[in-house]
């Protein structure tokens, strides 16, 4: 079946009438999902990896084959509200900037209706792949004052990236981070959550990886803007929150999707550490990964 939708997509790819339809990104949007879900079914986890990043560029393609008007409403403004944010992810695996970081993405299919947390956050998110891609020219590519120059430059963007995390978590998303150090604070993961619980959860694990991938960027940048180092920029902070929150995030009643996007996204900010070698933080993040890996096979 997965093998057919595929083939059908491809086919319906080449007609522009129909490749602009909503019902294609919803389409591509449970594609994605059984990828993150079920990839032992697809083969491989090579193979399910490669199938994903392609689909996603796929996606990708889809969603700019529209302009940013046309994702103002309905379902089309929320499919591209979610998906928005897995392409800030793929930017982040490869080291590649992403279309979506653009002012006009960030604005125009917002104009109708409000920012939710979520969204606020994800704006933060997608400027991350781009810090990542400007971290891999400056340590492969350049020496000297050029990559002194690069890497304060990455620090400058990084430390106002910083403000507006810190700005959410005081306002927009004061609410999500009382939830979750409540949640923290009971130590008990046998009570199922309901779904709005859920989505708080889920809106925290993406400014969890968010802080751990920016503060990430600050210390590769060896910046020293800030002395003494601010205690909150420490990423240690938020695996150690990720950490103690996971098995709330992987109980039985979250479902597979939810599952395998806590391991998913987690891998998404640690990649890039151990593509540059920063030996601690690939031992930290290691760490956490073999964590979640615990939970998802059942072991305490």
């Amino acid at each position: 079946m997965y093998g057919t939708s595929l083939v059908v997509m491809a086919g319906v790819m080449k007609n522009p009438a129909l490749r602009t339809k909503p019902s294609m990104l919803v389409a591509s949007a449970l594609l994605g999902i059984f990828e993150l879900s079920y990839e032992y079914s697809i083969g491989t986890v090579e193979i399910a990896h490669q199938a994903w990043i392609a689909h996603t560029a796929g996606n990708a393609a889809l969603i700019l084959s529209r302009e940013p008007q046309e994702y103002k409403k309905g379902y089309s403004h929320m499919l591209f509200s979610d998906l928005r944010i897995v392409q800030a992810f793929y930017g982040m695996r490869l080291c590649k900037p992403c279309p979506f970081a653009a002012q006009e993405w960030k604005t125009v299919p917002f104009e109708d209706i409000p920012k939710s947390p979520k969204d606020v956050i994800a704006d933060i998110t997608l400027e991350l792949p781009e810090l990542y891609s400007d971290i891999k020219n400056a340590t492969e590519c350049l020496e000297g004052e050029e990559q002194l120059a690069l890497l304060e430059t990455i620090a400058s963007k990084s430390w106002l990236l910083d403000f507006r995390l810190r700005t959410w978590a005081a306002t927009t998303g004061l609410q999500i981070r009382e939830f979750v150090k409540s949640k923290i604070a009971a130590g008990s993961s046998t009570t199922a959550m309901s779904s709005e619980q859920y989505a708080l959860a889920n809106v925290s694990l993406l400014y969890w990886i968010t802080c751990i991938s920016l503060y990430d960027i600050l210390e590769m940048t060896g910046d020293t803007f800030e002395s003494p180092w601010p205690e909150h920029a420490n990423p240690l902070i938020y695996c150690r929150e990720l950490t103690v929150f996971i098995p709330f995030l992987l109980a039985p009643q979250a479902g597979c999707p939810v599952t395998n996007f806590v391991f998913f996204a987690l891998d998404s900010a640690a990649v890039n550490s151990r593509h540059f070698d920063y030996k601690r933080k690939k031992a930290t993040h290691d760490y956490q990964l073999a964590l979640v890996q615990s939970h998802r096979n059942g072991n305490p």
